[in-house]
């Protein structure tokens, strides 16, 4: 239904698109599911799993160039947890697999998701003081006002 969406309707207005970002998590969750399930088990499961999220990755690449001309607004924080649980999961195929250089590509993945994270987290701590990511407040005044001034009238 989502592919459909972005095929047939028009482009999500900005303040959704970071939300595609979520499609690479339902493979990397049931990755880190299955591991656990099966006692960290590589099997068919795990290879079908993997390469759908390597699938859903590639596509997230093709969408990073409109990523990255976007504002920083509170959705773009749907990247944490999808991109976090696809080093999750490529830190258990890391580890299983232990190809050569192993450890070096362990630390670089740490790495970028931290500074993912962690850009993303100070980004609205500036966008918080700067006073950009709550909405202002009306200057007509509390919602419900006009209830409370027809229920005076009567």
């Amino acid at each position: 239904m989502i592919l459909a969406r972005l095929f047939f309707r028009p482009q999500l207005p900005p303040p959704l698109q970071p939300t595609l970002a979520i499609e690479v998590a339902p493979s990397a969750v049931a990755s880190l599911a299955w591991f656990a399930l099966t006692d960290g088990r590589f099997d068919t499961v795990t290879a079908v799993l993997t390469g759908y999220g390597i699938l859903m990755v590639l596509a997230q690449l093709r969408l990073l160039p409109g990523f990255v001309r976007l504002p920083f607004m509170p959705s773009t924080w749907a990247f944490t947890f999808s991109w976090a649980a696809v080093v999750s999961v490529t830190l258990r195929w890391n580890e299983h697999g232990r190809p050569s250089g192993y450890l070096a590509y362990t630390y670089l993945l740490l790495a970028a998701i931290t500074l993912l994270i962690g850009g993303i987290a100070a980004r609205t701590l500036v966008g918080l003081l700067r006073g950009q990511l709550l909405p202002k407040p009306s200057s007509l005044g509390p919602v419900h006002s006009g209830t409370a001034a027809a229920r005076s009238r009567t």
